[in-house]
């Protein structure tokens, strides 16, 4: 009865869990660097039906 062989719940490493944050982080700051603009062709302001 005090055997339990049931799933373990799965522990994240505090390791990994950094570095994936790191990661989030970083992608997140690039795209605040980068100007990204709508090209003329697609912006659906100036679409002609």
């Amino acid at each position: 009865m005090g055997d339990e062989s049931g799933p373990k719940p799965s522990v994240v490493p505090v390791e990994r869990l950094s570095a994936l944050s790191d990661g989030v982080v970083a992608i997140a700051m690039t795209l605040l660097v980068l100007e990204l603009r709508v090209p003329g062709g697609l912006d659906p302001a100036r679409r002609s039906r």
